[in-house]
């Protein structure tokens, strides 16, 4: 065995433990998941105002890192980048536990601002963190094995998924509604995040500063992009897509809590219900996308996805646990259609200019999400003043926000999807907004993951 192929191995079997150890922390970095979901809206109640503005932190951060990069750029490499950035993150959060820990309840404004900035701070870094990091897989994961290992690494990560939610379902079984069973989730969180990042370090490559974090012709690469039409339509269905999804994951949070009574314990069995149902029809929305096309898979899963929704405008209290099937069947539907995405994005850029592509993608389609749930949470505030029912406000917003998803794709009819294959089967950190929108769905897996194509048989 040569030394090239003894730290190829070193570095894979590296990534795939970093994978298992990050996953927990992935999915507390969406405000919008199920454990901080519930620690903002049933413990420090900080109302649909600051839970809007809180969960538009990660899009705010993602449509922003296209400026911020190039500066970062010429300070950092990407493995600084990458390990500077999650050491600061993992830094923010240890403080955030403390403040979380000390921090006093019954003032929701207070508690509010305080999770907007550390959100704001741990999205930041998060965001930049993913771009080092996308760069690095890159140089030290091999092309030809890239699209094979990311599917078994994923498989790590949504057995990591299961397990956290397994242990926090068990312990808010018993002990709903105590703090100090958050705080000693989010530390368990942080704590393999740190031993994660930690371990990345043994990972190495023939660069040893993993490479340059962008190049000096990004904005050109950018501007090329305007003659391809059909990737700018996607971008722009994207950016529709997203705002309704964000505005429909933060209503139907709200509802769930206010007007369901939803517990935590109940939040997070729905979200699991979800995750297993996305992961097993995985291979199966493969499979269709294979023979079929990434379209119309993208047609069918984004309208049966809202119509199974509509059972979120026909629950009560008494009837509440019909989330269960309401969330299987999104988990299943979601996944299509996140699969589906992912798949014609990859169809859609040029082939010269992936970085380019995914770049414009994320941020349109993340300055949209951002703004979304800040509109929701001003709107199921302010509402109640002219004089709606709170049943009124939450079925009715919940049904716009469904119909806005699932007309969404019509902003694709008459598009072309390319007759090709992609000569790159994975792209990691594609559709990161996307992803982190799906988390606050119950699509919980997807926080860690990354979307592979199949490579097709001679």
């Amino acid at each position: 065995m040569t030394a090239k192929s003894s730290q190829t191995r070193t570095n894979l079997r590296v990534s795939s433990m970093d994978g298992i150890l990050a996953t927990p922390w992935a999915i507390l970095s969406v405000p919008g998941s199920f454990l901080i979901a519930s620690l903002l809206n049933l413990t420090f109640k900080v109302g649909p105002v600051w839970f809007g503005v809180i969960i538009s932190m990660p899009a705010l951060a993602n449509a922003l890192s296209i400026f911020l990069v190039p500066w970062v750029g010429r300070f950092m490499n990407v493995r600084e980048l990458t390990l500077t950035m999650a050491l600061m993150n993992t830094g923010i959060w240890l403080s955030g536990i403390l403040a979380i820990a000390l921090l006093p309840e019954g003032n929701p404004n207070q508690a509010g601002l305080f999770f907007a900035l550390l959100y704001l701070l741990l999205a930041f870094t998060s965001a930049l963190g993913g771009v080092g990091w996308t760069s690095w897989v890159g140089a030290f994961v091999p092309d030809r094995i890239r699209g094979r290992y990311m599917a078994r690494r994923n498989i790590l990560t949504n057995m990591s998924t299961l397990l956290f939610m397994g242990l926090t379902l068990g312990l808010l079984s018993v002990f709903e509604g105590q703090r100090w069973l958050y705080v000693v989730l989010i530390s368990l969180a942080v704590f393999g995040r740190i031993a994660s990042v930690l371990i990345q370090h043994r990972v190495r490559t023939k660069d040893p500063t993993g490479g340059r974090v962008c190049s000096d012709t990004w904005a050109k690469d950018l501007l090329k992009l305007r003659k391809c039409r059909p990737l700018i339509r996607y971008i722009s269905f994207g950016a529709i897509a997203g705002f309704f999804m964000a505005f429909s994951g933060a209503v139907s949070t709200l509802y769930a809590f206010d007007l369901l009574t939803v517990t935590s314990a109940n939040f997070t069995a729905y979200s699991i219900v979800a995750t297993i149902c996305g992961t097993l029809s995985v291979r199966i929305w493969g499979e269709l996308i294979d023979r079929h096309g990434a379209l119309p898979v993208l047609f069918i899963t984004a309208i049966a996805w809202r119509i199974g929704d509509i059972g979120w405008i026909l629950l009560t209290e008494e009837t509440k646990h019909g989330l269960f099937a309401v969330w299987a069947w999104g988990g299943a539907m979601g996944t299509g259609y996140m699969l589906a995405n992912f798949l014609l994005l990859l169809k859609l850029i040029p082939e010269d200019n992936r970085s380019a592509g995914v770049s414009l993608n994320l941020t349109f389609g993340s300055i949209f999400a951002a703004i979304s749930p800040m509109v929701a949470g001003w709107w199921v505030a302010f509402a109640p003043s002219l004089g709606l029912g709170a049943g009124l406000l939450y079925r009715g917003s919940l049904g716009f926000g469904l119909l806005g998803c699932a007309l969404s794709v019509c902003a694709l009819i008459g598009l072309d999807e390319p007759d090709i294959h992609p000569s790159r089967n994975s792209i990691p950190g594609a559709l990161r907004t996307m992803r982190q929108l799906g988390v606050t769905q119950g699509l919980a897996f997807f926080s860690n993951a990354t979307f592979v194509v199949r490579r097709k048989k001679d």
